[in-house]
């Protein structure tokens, strides 16, 4: 914002305070907050297109070698090719990472879609997953089960 040249004096100190203030006040919002919601969405390729998907419609994600498989909210599946620990980091944008959670090795679930829990089985529109143990403490705090 601004420097302080050595050895410095009153009047040097206070004229680099006042440009700092001045270049403070001066900044604009950057443009990343403005499209923030930009990243709600990415494409997969399907044959010969490109289809638009939105994260909101992402039901569950289940590991599958060096895939990911994407289960939609309609039913259909789409793969991107990244390993689900990949996916839940790096392709799902930080502003939605917490909307989802894993509950077992190999599956992971956006928790909007959960509508029952049935002993270690959580179930969705689309699919019902196993919740293993090492994971059940964490899927207990993230959905505030109480006992």
């Amino acid at each position: 914002a601004a420097y302080l040249q050595k050895p410095a004096t009153p009047s040097t100190l206070f004229a680099s305070i006042q440009t700092a203030i001045q270049n403070f006040e001066s900044k604009q919002e950057p443009q990343y907050r403005q499209q923030e919601n930009a990243t709600d969405f990415f494409f997969v390729k399907t044959r010969h297109k490109l289809k638009r998907i939105d994260w909101k419609d992402v039901a569950v994600l289940s590991a599958n070698d060096n895939y990911t498989v994407l289960l939609l909210a309609d039913n259909t599946e789409h793969y991107i090719r990244s390993s689900l620990a990949m996916a839940l980091k790096f392709q799902i944008p930080a502003h939605l990472q917490e909307r989802f959670i894993q509950v077992n090795r190999g599956e992971a679930v956006q928790i909007g879609f959960i509508t029952e829990i049935i002993d270690e089985e959580i179930v969705t529109p689309v699919k019902r997953i196993y919740i293993t143990k090492s994971f059940a403490k964490d899927v207990k705090q993230r959905l505030k089960i109480l006992g």
